[in-house]
């Protein structure tokens, strides 16, 4: 992965920094099997748009502004949200990506969301898409690099 991070990379993290020496360093002896890895795999999965000569992934808080708010999150395909916080609870709504408002309620792993239409229900965390973390590209030299890894609001 190192290969393709720019060396102006913007690195978001507020403990971390900016440039490429820095993020290095933050991802250095990262074995495969840290988590990540795997929520870098989660973000290029959900694919990326490209805007004014770069591509940001994850894509969907570009392709879904009507909806974008610091409280929304994605449903990803397959997930349900049930009328209680227990898989045995009755479903009210499943996913074919479903943009769901996040409310105060929770309950262990469950996050408390609110439909579009306005019914409430709860919806498993792990069955929700990584929307906490942006990562950019851009093509240079004719080869796309990572140029950005921003996190939070």
């Amino acid at each position: 992965m190192m290969r393709v991070v720019a060396d102006d990379i913007y690195y978001g993290r507020p403990d971390m920094g900016h440039g490429r020496d820095r993020f290095v360093a933050s991802w250095a002896g990262k074995q495969l099997g840290d988590p990540s890895w795997r929520e870098l795999r989660a973000i290029l999965d959900l694919g990326c748009v490209l805007r004014g000569g770069r591509a940001f992934s994850p894509s969907f808080g570009y392709q879904l502004k009507e909806f974008e708010s610091l409280t929304s999150t994605l449903a990803v395909p397959g997930a349900v949200v049930r009328s209680r916080p227990s898989k045995r609870a009755p479903i009210i709504a499943r996913s074919n990506w479903l943009v769901l408002t996040e409310l105060e309620e929770a309950d262990g792993d469950w996050i408390g969301v609110q439909l579009t239409n306005g019914r409430r229900g709860f919806i498993e965390e792990a069955m929700t898409a990584v929307t906490g973390i942006t990562v950019s590209f851009e093509k240079r030299d004719g080869r796309w690099v990572m140029t950005g890894w921003t996190s939070g609001d």
